[in-house]
């Protein structure tokens, strides 16, 4: 597979988990190392060997690993393994695709995207609580029945900052987890403020 890098852990998110996108969708791969970033940086262009790898699923969210021998489908690819696998063939500028959150779709995972016209219902509150994971809300301006959850990580080193307030675009990372759609941010640079924008 070759494929644009478009998730980072520098902030805590996105833990043991790089997403790779292409002209067709995206794909999560599975590796065991806590500071990707200090390999990869978003826009890297990677060109993956996949074979004897295997496809498995997380919460029902599709990632590719190395055969599991226990009870998971599929175990983190170590990462010299990992790396004896990749190349970087170049770098590019990552588009994220505007969504609404009506329009988000299994197209849509592991790739990254920019969901428009949205507010938190937890605006004010801290992002993550350290003792585990939770998520934060999305509601459509315009249609309030429409809701996306923001996966926050107990990692997350933005953890004290604040959940912006009023109408906002969230940019982040499409995945799909326990039957529903979820974004999953870098930072909180992803997210601005209408008045921003």
């Amino acid at each position: 597979m070759e494929g644009v890098v478009v998730s980072s852990d520098r902030y805590g998110d996105f833990r043991r988990r790089l997403a790779l996108q292409d002209t067709t969708g995206g794909l999560f791969f599975s590796i065991d190392c806590y500071e990707l970033h200090e390999h990869f940086s978003v826009g890297d262009c990677l060109r993956v060997r996949c074979t004897g790898l295997q496809i498995g699923a997380y919460g029902r969210s599709v990632q590719v690993g190395a055969p599991s021998e226990s009870s998971a489908e599929v175990e983190p690819i170590p990462l010299g393994e990992w790396m004896a696998r990749c190349s970087t063939v170049g770098q590019e500028r990552v588009e994220h695709q505007r969504v609404t959150i009506a329009s988000l779709s299994a197209d849509h995972i592991a790739t990254a995207v920019e969901v428009m016209g949205v507010r938190f219902v937890e605006a004010g509150s801290r992002w993550s609580d350290l003792a585990e994971v939770r998520t934060a809300t999305l509601v459509d301006v315009a249609t309030p029945s429409d809701t996306l959850r923001v996966r926050l990580s107990p990692y997350g080193i933005f953890n004290d900052d604040r959940v912006p307030e009023g109408e906002c675009r969230v940019a982040g990372v499409a995945d799909y987890f326990a039957q529903s759609y979820q974004l999953v941010i870098h930072s909180v640079d992803g997210v601005l403020r209408a008045c921003d924008f």
